[in-house]
């Protein structure tokens, strides 16, 4: 059922004006779709090619003149083709916005803009489903799972379980996410609620607690997250051997290679890619750039070394133990400033280059948006991070061993902003890693159902979909 279709159709406007397609999307023009939709899931397909400069396009949707869901979307070809895209929104838009990225440069020719209804029946899954946030510190695991959540299937209810006050609460979920306390106390939460499924992550605590109470409740599912080989006495890298856990996602292959769990699937960090929506001239390095928790394992003094003897200018961004330490450290350089917190996609903005010096990691959020965002990257082999670097433009060196000559060749060889690392970036957004992370979940939860269906809904083997 094709409800949009812009060869028919005189709900399209150019710059304000009821005008026909074919038209040159730049950084001067905008197609407006006006047109009330009665349904939240569906297809977007563009007749286009790219012309000239990058190959950006912002996709955006709106009821009432506030926005419901923003896309970015790479047109790549330089001739006509059909640019397929499916959305599921949280409500029934009005009116959908087809522009350039903001600072994009160059055209991109659309012909023709048909808009379908998705014809996938919604069936809503009753499995109640709880997140476990096992601490107050906000960091890398917690957007990590800030960015699962909000592109979470909206047909499946699910609960965060919060016994601390972490700031992960304040953001704006999805309706179908309900934010609960548990009062430091899982058993006796778990006890009082009836869930199926359990997913935590990095607490040794919340698993031996969970382990409790299977013996109470044996058919209840849990699910680990793995983010990193770090250690510390709550964490799960030193729990030898695990039981009871129906799968496990992982950061990386190269991370917790000695999990003897048999179902592992790999998940890196969910990446908001529509976010890093900003371009720029190819200039070039000049200022280099950390951004991160400011602890021991993330090194931060090691790159303010490296920085000052290459006379580069640097800034420094983050909070952390080490933050009064950092903040002495670098009163006296020259180059170098701290800025304390800083709003990430505002701190890309002004850094050539990011350089990353831990010794310990998963897959780091900061790296791939720093590839979303076109930078170079400078980071220790360290983790999952070679995994996710392969074909860019990047340079990896031992923790502890670098060679100060082959970073400032780098550094001179290479530009401020590429297209190489924002296309690789591309790989890893939210809704893919959210898709592969719900199926799975999901799948132990489709019920056999009797023969005698409704026809509304599909049906493989006698499974529901």
């Amino acid at each position: 059922m094709k409800f949009f279709d812009s060869h028919f159709d005189n709900n399209i406007f150019i710059n304000k004006t009821l005008a026909k397609l074919p038209a040159d999307i730049s950084s001067n023009s905008k197609i407006l779709i006006s047109k009330n939709i009665d349904f939240k899931n569906l297809n977007l397909e563009l007749i286009c090619k790219k012309q000239s400069g990058d190959s950006f396009l912002n996709i955006s949707f709106f009821k009432n003149k506030i926005l419901i869901k923003s896309f970015k979307e790479i047109i790549d070809t330089n001739i006509f083709s059909v640019k397929k895209f499916k959305y599921f929104l949280s409500q029934e838009p009005d009116e959908i916005l087809i522009e350039k990225n903001k600072g994009s440069i160059g055209k991109i020719i659309i012909n023709r803009i048909i808009v379908s209804k998705v014809e996938e029946e919604f069936v809503e899954i009753n499995s109640k489903i709880g997140f476990i946030v096992p601490y107050q510190l906000y960091g890398g695991a917690e957007v990590y799972l800030e960015n699962l959540l909000k592109n979470s299937p909206n047909n499946v209810n699910l609960d965060l379980l919060i016994s601390r006050d972490n700031k992960i609460k304040n953001f704006r979920f999805p309706s179908n996410i309900k934010i609960k306390n548990y009062s430091n106390n899982i058993l006796n939460f778990l006890n009082a609620n009836n869930y199926e499924q359990i997913i935590f992550y990095n607490s040794k605590k919340i698993y031996n607690d969970l382990l409790i109470y299977k013996k109470i409740n044996p058919s209840i599912k849990y699910y680990e997250i793995y983010h990193s080989d770090f250690s510390w006495p709550d964490s799960m890298s030193t729990v030898e051997k695990r039981e009871s856990i129906s799968a496990v996602f992982k950061t990386s292959s190269l991370v917790g290679k000695n999990i003897n769990v048999e179902d592992q699937l790999i998940c890196p960090p969910p990446l908001d890619f529509s976010r890093f929506n900003f371009s720029r001239k190819k200039l070039p390095i000049k200022t280099m750039g950390f951004i991160g928790r400011l602890s021991s394992e993330k090194n931060p003094f090691l790159a303010i070394d490296i920085c000052e003897k290459l006379g580069l200018k640097m800034l420094i961004a983050g909070d952390g133990p080490l933050r009064k330490d950092v903040s002495e450290y670098t009163i006296q350089k020259r180059n170098i400033s701290f800025l304390g917190w800083q709003n990430p996609i505002e701190f890309y903005k002004r850094i050539d280059c990011l350089i990353l010096t831990s010794e310990m990691e998963g897959v780091p959020n900061v790296i791939l948006e720093a590839l979303a965002s076109g930078l170079p990257i400078i980071s220790t082999d360290v983790g999952g991070i070679s995994e996710i670097l392969s074909d860019t433009i990047s340079l990896i060196f031992e923790k502890n061993n670098f060679n100060l000559l082959d970073i400032k060749n780098f550094i001179e060889k290479n530009y401020n902003y590429n297209y190489i690392n924002i296309l690789k970036a591309k790989n890893y957004e939210a809704e893919k890693t959210s898709n592969l992370f719900f199926n799975r979940i999901l799948k132990d939860f489709k019920k056999p159902i009797e023969l005698k269906i409704n026809n509304n809904f599909k049906t493989i083997n006698g499974t529901l979909l």
